[in-house]
């Protein structure tokens, strides 16, 4: 059996589909570069907001402490004891 040679248009095929995969293996690298490091991000996102959970639940669970309340009262609302007195520092 005799082999035939390949002819030009034939070797400029091939080499176009080589030029080709090169090029979208390079491309996918880059994309997985970049969901690589958006994984990334989003793991700390979701580390972020699972402490944030955690501490929601505390204070869920500790909702019923009489302390709790008052110290809820005294910082976010701003909120004292009858009979005492607040100074305010305009320093600032």
């Amino acid at each position: 059996m005799k082999l035939k040679r390949a002819s030009m248009i034939t070797k400029i095929v091939v080499l176009a589909v080589f030029c080709y995969l090169i090029i979208t293996t390079l491309s996918l690298q880059n994309d997985i570069a970049a969901y690589r490091d958006m994984r990334s991000d989003l793991q700390l996102q979701v580390n972020t907001l699972e402490a944030s959970n955690k501490a929601l639940r505390h204070d869920i669970a500790s909702s019923d402490n009489p302390e709790h309340q008052e110290s809820i009262a005294r910082d976010k609302l701003g909120l004292v004891m009858p009979g005492e007195k607040v100074f305010i520092d305009i320093t600032n």
